[in-house]
């Protein structure tokens, strides 16, 4: 895949996002991806917020192509005080899952 991901700190509300992006990867060439992206939902499943192991397990047990979602900001602006509202995230889960979610969402 060509992502190294690692885990937020306690204060930053857990959780994982992308460490490194490893060159010449597929992850590299699409150039959509950076290290401080949170992994928010695979394959439509909520991963935010959860352990290591816990929300690296459903890319692990994926067969096949696995969806990620990324939050691109900051861990206090999807975590702490800022966060989006749980109805909102489901919402936009839903829309993700259904095809129809645009690239730049507003909240």
């Amino acid at each position: 895949m060509g992502l190294d991901f690692v885990e937020n700190s306690d204060e930053e509300g857990n959780g994982v996002m992308i460490d490194k992006v490893a060159a010449s990867s597929h992850a590299d060439a699409t150039g959509l991806l950076r290290a401080g992206y949170h992994l928010i939902f695979v394959n439509g499943k909520p991963v935010h917020g959860l352990s290591f192991d816990e929300a690296i397990e459903p890319i692990v047990e994926a067969e096949g192509k696995v969806q990620l979602t990324f939050f691109t900001g900051e861990a206090e602006y999807f975590y702490g005080e800022w966060k989006p509202e749980e109805d909102w995230l489901e919402q936009f889960r839903q829309k993700i899952m259904s095809g129809s979610a645009p690239e730049d969402e507003e909240q």
